[in-house]
């Protein structure tokens, strides 16, 4: 019954007018946003203020607060109450740009990010259509944002995607010097940590405690030591009173939860997909996607262009295992299973 399930579904899929179901509303509303972005000129705000801290750095000023002759940055309690949100070491990288014209930076950095987002697209478009075009239904919008507001996640979306292509070719080193330095910038993003772990590449695992460890004295070396004392009290607050109301955390506010009981949902929740990359460590297309969930879910200052980080989460379909060898967990590699056991994508690469 399942087996005649499949074929229905695969004959349905098969059909133009089924794909141009699926297709058309994604991509007209991809099209669509980025029109409404760029008539209402709305620009790359989160670049400006990574530009801000940059500039603070440069001046000598604290990071983490705004003094007098400091480029003016919204602030949003009780969300957030700092000039920003993210760890010192993004401020760290952004000194160099700061240097340069205000306008050209911002310009290279929101560039840049729009086309390591148009790259991601246009490889899932090719490689797998209808399941991008089907996760577009959701994601249009988020994905939209992701390329408009100059949010260091333009780049986290490529270099997850960059980690699935690295990993199941064996290439752990690069694999984990990759996760850690994600995991440095942005934190959240060391649930793929976790997904290593599930593997046994304990190589990456280590590249990934050594770049993390690297960049943390680059950090402290370019901001101070202070600026990440300073960070410390921004997350306490962060995953406080300032979870977003699009979190985990702020649905469960709306549906009348106790704020300090809703408070630890974004953490619950990443916490359980953790799990479920575990458990269904045996199919990595789904354990990948998993981890790469629980990294946008466990963020507590969630914005709406977080989201389109989940794209990410295609990258086995898009790029499907194989090659056994290169990234079956440890446990796997030790069995005496065939060898060619996950040699097809619909074992190894699909999100099911």
């Amino acid at each position: 019954m399942i087996r005649g399930v499949r074929s229905a579904v695969d004959r349905a899929l098969a059909r133009p007018i089924t794909r141009a179901l699926i297709l058309g509303p994604s991509l007209g509303a991809v099209v669509f946003m980025a029109l409404i972005w760029v008539t209402q000129a709305w620009g790359p705000g989160d670049a400006i203020v990574y530009l801000a801290a940059g500039e603070r750095l440069n001046a000598g000023h604290e990071l983490y607060a705004l003094g007098p002759g400091d480029r003016w940055v919204w602030i949003n309690p009780p969300y957030w109450t700092a000039p920003l949100l993210s760890p010192p070491l993004n401020a760290v990288l952004w000194r160099p740009l700061a240097l340069l014209p205000p306008e050209l930076a911002v310009a290279l950095w929101w560039v840049g990010g729009i086309g390591v987002c148009l790259a991601v697209f246009a490889l899932f478009m090719r490689r797998a259509p209808l399941a991008t075009g089907a996760a577009l239904w959701l994601l249009a919008i988020p994905f939209v944002f992701l390329m408009g507001a100059g949010n260091v996640d333009a780049y986290r979306l490529g270099a997850t995607v960059l980690v699935w292509w690295l990993a199941i070719r064996g290439r752990d080193v690069t694999t984990g010097v990759l996760v850690g330095v994600m995991a440095a910038i942005k934190l959240t993003p060391v649930t793929l940590l976790v997904w290593l772990v599930v593997l046994g590449k304990w190589r990456a695992v280590a590249a990934a405690a050594g770049a993390a460890a690297a960049l943390m004295l680059v950090s402290v070396v370019g901001a101070g030591v202070d600026a990440h004392f300073d960070y410390l009290a921004v997350v306490r607050q962060t995953y406080d009173t300032g979870t977003a109301e699009v979190t985990l955390a702020g649905i469960g506010r709306t549906l009348g939860l106790h704020p300090e009981l809703a408070r630890w949902l974004p953490t619950i929740g990443a916490g359980m997909l953790c799990l479920g990359a575990v458990l269904w460590r045996r199919r990595l297309g789904l354990s990948f996607g998993l981890a790469v969930v629980a990294s946008v879910v466990g963020t507590p200052a969630t914005g709406l262009h977080t989201f389109g980080v989940l794209l990410a989460a295609l990258a086995p379909l898009a790029l499907p295992v194989h090659e056994r060898r290169s990234v079956a967990p440890a446990t796997e590699q030790q069995a005496s299973r065939p060898a060619d056991a996950l040699a097809t994508p619909s074992a190894a690469g699909g999100l099911h």
